[in-house]
């Protein structure tokens, strides 16, 4: 049986958010992180309420047919990458840029002859997913060697906290010396990042939960 929940969804709410965000993020580009369903709150919803963001960072490929289905034209972010090589062809065919955090993405997309956006993601203190810094600019190469059109990703720890280690400081360091000399754009800020670290933004933001009118310290 059904529990008789109703959720009302204010769309203007979720734009005025994402001004705020553009505010705060200054010349940077968006990626509006809408996971888990826009965080409960539905593609839907996010797809009329953050329409004038520059791109859309999802988990997966269904909702990023979803999105294109809808009619949208403007970027897709395949925030895990893929999860099988025989995604490829719907990731290209959708036109989905990538994150790569692992050694078998990486030797599934090195015999791509097709050329993809990538966002090569570094393992700066997070250590969830990503290439440690020794690995890093291997994995690079590989990938810039095959084609493809390279972009650098790191993910804070900490970047709503003054006093937990790794600090975003340190994390920045690790960023900034891992990728020195390499080409590309860069995305470093989560939502707290964006509010209390805009030192530490990149070319593109990914804020999440801040869009949705949730405090990322909880």
């Amino acid at each position: 049986m059904e529990r008789p929940i109703l959720a009302t969804i204010n769309t203007a709410a979720l734009g005025h958010n994402l001004r705020r965000v553009r505010e705060l993020a200054g010349n940077s580009r968006i990626w509006s992180v809408v996971k888990a369903r826009a965080y409960g709150h539905s593609l839907k919803a996010a797809l009329v309420g953050l329409s004038q963001t520059d791109g859309f960072a999802v988990l997966d490929l269904d909702d990023a047919r979803w999105l294109r289905a809808q009619g949208w034209t403007k970027r897709i972010l395949l925030l895990e990458g893929l999860f099988q090589e025989a995604d490829i062809p719907a990731a290209i065919e959708l036109n989905c840029d990538v994150v790569v955090h692992n050694p078998n993405q990486v030797t599934w997309l090195e015999k791509q002859s097709h050329p993809m956006t990538i966002f090569l993601k570094l393992n700066s203190g997070m250590n969830r997913l990503g290439f440690r810094p020794e690995a890093y600019r291997l994995a690079y190469h590989r990938l810039h060697a095959a084609g493809h059109r390279m972009n650098h990703m790191t993910h804070f720890a900490n970047a709503d906290y003054i006093d937990r280690e790794p600090s975003v400081g340190a994390q920045m360091e690790c960023f900034t010396s891992t990728i020195d000399g390499l080409a590309g754009e860069t995305s470093l800020a989560n939502s707290a990042a964006v509010l209390w670290h805009r030192n530490a933004l990149g070319d593109w933001v990914r804020p999440g939960i801040m869009l949705h009118g949730i405090s990322p310290s909880g």
